[in-house]
């Protein structure tokens, strides 16, 4: 009994310290309430594209690691192998909390980790950092938790942060995304989960956030979970840089295919090869004109909130004219083999299209409830002063046999 007393003692100071560290001492920050797209400018991600340099990516993928420890089966070198019998240019390995340095020399290597372990997985992609950042939060996080992180994550300017997976057990909700800061792509493409809700929510905010497409395997044996969801970027070249370049700027988009079982490596390959692409999204004065390389069941173009504005079917080519409370307009590329194309917004803007709030520590409500949390573990910590002495104690007299009160004899 008394060893079941103390192993929920330990157990309770533990939860309890971790509380503390989570809810108290971390930082308090200040919110700049949304602002939506505006200004007489528009941007367009795709004004620099060249239909000839798309490329495709994973960015997203885990091998045997820890021993086992975590869900992967197959090695890194196993995951590079099959992504280039796909043909992508880019595909990084994203252990948890641990970067593989495989084909490290190679120009299209990507570091790359996936932070995060935490109850509610909210997680996110670190691409290009060299080294781990251990701080997380295990329990079910604040706006606050999750902005803090965001700043540790995205300390290097060299580093792109991503938000992996968002509607995945509300790892980050709608309403976070009105407000955090630090990352520029959204994970909206993932086999779990599609995250269409998230992504319109960061947008409606006026957050210029771009799509991410990842197949997130776990099996780099199972051919059908290949090849489903990915990233095409506009690139040149297949350099880090000139991938950054892209995601940071939107000069890319993400592609969903139809799960196919019993399909060779070969034969994902070859659908992959042949898939349709964009060919060119210009914008002339408030006119949208997009034109992909195959005719397309629907072309869909999406606005604030994620309505949506119009639809051509059967046409390989679609516009769109902003109306004056266009925020932002987004199209969506959909195929009957099931295959869709993801298309980054074009968005209204004054003088900087990737201006940012500035989301400060607020100083006196940090200081207020850190000291709060110091009270509070101290409070803790006297309580356990106060039971384990008297325990030990107690104890001691059982082993000596005295009674409080009188020694026995042969203590004399």
């Amino acid at each position: 009994m008394k060893v079941l007393r103390n192993t929920l003692l330990v157990l309770l100071t533990f939860f309890f310290t971790l509380s503390v560290q989570q809810f108290l001492f971390c930082p308090r920050f200040n919110f700049q309430e949304p602002t939506s797209f505006s200004g007489p400018n528009i941007y367009n991600p795709y004004a620099k594209a060249d239909s000839l340099h798309w490329q495709k990516a994973n960015l997203h993928a885990h091998s045997n690691a820890w021993h086992g420890f975590t869900n992967g089966n197959g090695t890194a070198e196993d995951i590079w192998k099959a992504y280039d019998s796909l043909g992508y240019a880019f595909h990084s390995v994203s252990e948890y909390h641990a970067i593989d340095k495989i084909h490290a020399g190679s120009p299209n290597y990507i570091p790359a980790y996936e932070h995060g372990y935490n109850v509610k997985k909210t997680h996110y992609q670190v691409l290009g950092d060299e080294k781990v950042t251990w701080l997380d939060y295990i329990m079910p996080q604040t706006l606050w938790n999750k902005q803090w992180l965001l700043n540790k994550l995205s300390q290097n300017p060299e580093t792109l942060v991503v938000l992996n997976h968002p509607a995945i057990r509300s790892g980050f909700t709608t309403n976070d995304l009105q407000y955090l800061e630090g990352y520029r792509c959204m994970e909206v493409l993932n086999p779990a989960a599609q995250s269409f809700d998230h992504w319109d929510a960061a947008l409606s905010a006026g957050k210029p956030v771009f799509v991410v497409g990842n197949d997130d395997i776990h099996n780099v044996f199972k051919t059908s979970s290949l090849g489903r969801f990915c990233t095409v970027v506009n690139v040149a070249e297949a350099t880090k840089d000139n991938l950054f370049t892209a995601l940071r700027t939107g000069n890319s988009y993400g592609m969903s295919l139809m799960k196919m079982e019993n399909e060779t490596l070969a034969q994902k390959a070859h659908r992959i090869g042949n898939a349709p692409q964009l060919i060119s999204l210009q914008v002339v004065h408030d006119t949208i004109s997009l034109q992909v390389s195959e005719i397309a069941d629907e072309i869909t173009f999406i606005g604030k909130n994620g309505s949506e504005l119009s639809k051509t079917s059967g046409s390989s080519v679609a516009s769109y004219t902003l109306a004056p409370g266009d925020e932002y307009v987004r199209a969506v590329v959909s195929y009957a083999d099931g295959t869709s194309l993801y298309l980054n917004p074009v968005f209204r803007y004054s003088d900087m299209p990737f201006k940012v709030s500035e989301t400060t520590i607020n100083a006196s409500a940090t200081l207020l409830f850190r000291f709060l949390g110091v009270v509070l573990l101290t409070g803790w910590a006297y309580v356990i002063y106060l039971i384990l002495p008297y325990r030990l104690t107690r104890r001691r007299m059982a082993y000596s046999g005295w009674d409080g009160n009188n020694f026995p004899s042969e203590a004399y």
